[in-house]
């Protein structure tokens, strides 16, 4: 059984041909409906009991039928409430245990009453206290076994008296310590296995002395490689089954050799997965596609008509050097294929897809000059020239396809121009300038291939454009927009979208880092002409003492949103903006803004209420420069009164 978050079901995968089939979800079962999803577990009666952490609840899911009732919340069972559920696992008295990550405590339900105690947390039981407690198992001898993410450790629990111990951490037991530990399991011999997305890997875990080796990774066992591996059990045979959130996969992996084989994945089991973290794309001679995937590590060639997919070359595919992580790709004259990688320059045969470095490399062993420190874009010159830019040496770099010599064309010391910012893409026009990306400054800039002088060609400021954006993501069930402008500088506008479609966390982006993701909130009266943009571009900055965007449920990729608070309203008089992803029916996107003229907040666009004065319906977009944009129409205008505009 496997759970979707994204899709909020549950999944029965058959182990042996990989099809699945939906368990529950809204359309499949009665019973309320899923809001979030996340550990699993099978009672001796073959019912299924699930964790979900927005609901905050277990419920029980029926396996044929799919009913789905609450087991244990709020308002069922009594004992403190929950305030999230994470990891769920089954004692042999048929009790559950669960993780509660925001509690920061490990709860005992009743799987009849669906009563709740306390098992540890900071004021029960003596150890360590638990910051972020996630998956949870049950050990043999009735010891609970939980994985603790701030920890980076595995925790043992006495079931009585809720004493914790460290198992194996970094200060505790030898071997490769862990960095984003998630599933757990137990095996048949009483050793632990852990998940970690760091890492890539599985790990194994001595139950004496917690020491930790690898059971499978990228040099332990065969294809196909781990990208983010979660979900973790044992199946009958001893053999280890990984849910991998990236891929999206579940892998089989033996549990004495480590060699992984693909059970399913959303594709199916008979074409290649499909793209996970596309970064660049070219065109062979062909007219096919080939795309750099740097999930899975992988060139990937693509019909342009059918969209089927295959692969070029990855770990499994093609001898040499292993891709680290490719990120731009260029096709030489000869129908190669040049890959950029961390401190190489990749050359793939296009047929057999093995892999040669033509320039750096472990050591920077091929090539002479300035050593390659994070190569990003390539391209082909007409001379047949490569070249590249490099993201920590801050320039153009050009390299000899035949002896690897690498060269400088441009940077703040060659050419004179915009100094580089975070350049990314390149390309060659058909005079021989050399075009580049800055993600930074928003900008494209040319370079001279000769001098290597530098100059803006477009500048490009993030606002909502000037006609709503087609193919815009709708499904939003209700929606509000209120605009008071009755006194000069307090105007205020409130925005909300809610009960719309499925959106994931990740599908924001992630605003909480520097550089991250920027917003804009865009208001379209019903001939299509924009009325307003507001943006807020203030990614991974402080708004006061405190950081001007939080994750919401959790870091990126495991949490539901963000959420943006500005006391100051200096972006666009944007005060609160909360971006909610999950299922669908459940996903919300909220936006409050005003001027304080008094406290010099004035930023906020004014006349809105006036431009929409005449409007018989409103559209709002939120648009993030990573491309997602959510949408809705608001038909019923309750009041435009010129000073006044409300619409729902």
């Amino acid at each position: 059984m496997v759970t979707d978050p994204n899709l909020g079901a549950v999944f029965r995968v058959d182990p042996v041909t990989g099809d699945f089939t939906i368990v529950s979800d809204v359309g499949t079962g009665a019973g309320p409906a899923f809001a979030s999803l996340r550990g699993i577990a099978v009672e001796a009666s073959g019912a299924l009991v699930v964790a979900d952490p927005i609901m905050r609840a277990v419920l029980r899911v029926d396996p044929v039928t799919g009913d789905r009732t609450i087991l244990s919340d709020a308002a069922t069972g009594a004992g403190p409430t929950f305030s999230s559920v994470s990891g769920i696992g089954m004692e042999a008295s048929g009790a559950l245990v669960v993780t509660d990550p925001v509690r920061d405590a490990v709860l005992r339900v009743d799987p009849v009453t669906g009563d709740r105690t306390i098992v540890s947390d900071a004021g029960t039981g003596t150890g360590p206290p638990f910051p972020s407690p996630q998956y949870i198992a049950v050990e043999a001898s009735g010891a609970l076994v939980v994985v603790d993410l701030t920890l980076r450790a595995v925790v043992r629990v006495d079931p009585v008296t809720g004493d914790r111990t460290i198992l194996s951490d970094a200060g505790t037991g030898a071997g490769p310590a862990f960095r984003v530990p998630l599933g757990l399991a137990v095996e048949g011999s009483g050793d632990l296995v852990v998940a970690d997305a760091f890492l890539k890997a599985l790990v194994r875990v001595d139950p004496v002395t917690g020491d930790r080796t690898i059971l499978s990774d990228a040099g332990t066992g065969g294809c196909p490689n781990f990208a983010s591996p979660h979900g973790l059990a044992v199946e009958a045979s001893g053999d280890l089954v990984v849910t991998d959130t990236s891929l999206p996969m579940v892998i089989r992996v033996d549990p004495v050799r480590g060699n992984r084989t693909l059970v399913s994945y959303t594709g199916g089991t008979g074409a290649v997965p499909s793209l996970v973290f596309p970064l660049d794309i070219a065109v062979e001679a062909s007219g096919d596609l080939v795309v750099i995937d740097s999930v899975l590590a992988a060139v990937v060639r693509m019909d342009p008509v059918t969209g089927d997919r295959s692969i070029v070359s990855d770990a499994c595919t093609g001898g040499g050097p292993a891709f680290r992580f490719p990120s731009g790709i260029a096709v030489e004259a000869s129908g190669e294929l040049v890959v950029t990688d961390l401190q190489a320059l990749v050359r793939v045969d296009p047929a057999t897809g093995d892999r040669s470095i033509v320039s750096g490399g472990s050591g920077q062993a091929v090539g002479a000059g300035p050593l390659l420190s994070s190569p990003l874009g390539t391209a082909v010159e007409a001379s047949g020239d490569l070249v590249m830019v490099d993201l920590f040496l801050e320039a153009v770099v050009r390299v000899d396809p035949a002896t690897g010599d690498r060269m400088i064309v441009s940077d703040v010391g060659t050419g004179v121009g915009p100094v580089n910012s975070f350049w990314q893409g390149i390309a060659v026009e058909a005079s021989g300038d050399l075009v580049v990306v800055d993600l930074s400054l928003g900008a494209v800039v040319r370079v001279d291939p000769v001098t290597g002088d530098r100059a803006f060609i477009e500048f490009v400021e993030f606002e909502c454009p000037t006609a709503p954006t087609p193919a815009c993501t709708t499904g939003f069930a209700k929606g509000s927009l209120t605009v008071i402008e009755r006194s000069v500088g307090k105007e205020r506008l409130n925005a909300d979208l809610r009960r719309g479609p499925a959106i994931t966390q990740t599908d924001f982006g992630n605003p909480t880092v520097v550089d991250g993701n920027a917003f804009a909130f865009c208001v379209y009266d019903d001939a299509g002409a924009r009325v307003a943009s507001l943006v807020v571009d203030r990614a991974g900055e402080d708004c006061g003492p405190k950081s001007c965007w939080k994750s919401i449920g959790g870091d990126p990729p495991t949490g539901e949103g963000y959420g943006y608070r500005d006391r100051d309203a200096s972006a666009s008089g944007i005060r609160r903006m909360t971006l909610m992803g999950n299922d669908a029916g459940n996903s919300r996107l909220r936006l409050s803004a005003g001027t304080k003229e008094v406290r010099g907040q004035t930023s906020l666009p004014t006349g809105i209420a006036a431009a929409l004065s005449t409007t018989t319906s409103v559209t709002l977009q939120v648009i993030a420069d990573n491309g997602a944009c959510y949408e809705t129409t608001l038909t019923n205008v309750t009041s435009r009164e010129g000073t006044f505009f409300k619409a729902k």
